[in-house]
């Protein structure tokens, strides 16, 4: 069985800086997660290093909205 979570997180970096995000990977393992209002954008995920949060163990995909900075935007991480 594939587990599949879906996540309104409301901003990628409190999520992070409350550990919130990998205690729940930790505990959860899902297989895939999908994110939404992640309000980011390609420069701040390089620069605050965002991907060196993840586990190794997923693939990552990030879409960031391009008209406004740090607006919206989703991601998905997945194992398979």
């Amino acid at each position: 069985m594939v587990s599949i979570w879906q996540w309104n997180i409301n901003g990628i970096n409190a999520v992070l800086t409350k550990n919130a995000l990998q205690l729940f990977l930790d505990k959860e393992d899902p297989d895939i997660i999908c994110f939404n209002e992640i309000k980011t954008d390609d420069r701040r995920i390089e620069e605050l290093r965002i991907m060196d949060y993840i586990p190794l163990r997923y693939i990552q995909f990030w879409n960031c909205c391009t008209k406004t900075r740090g607006y919206s935007g989703t991601a998905v991480f997945t194992k398979v």
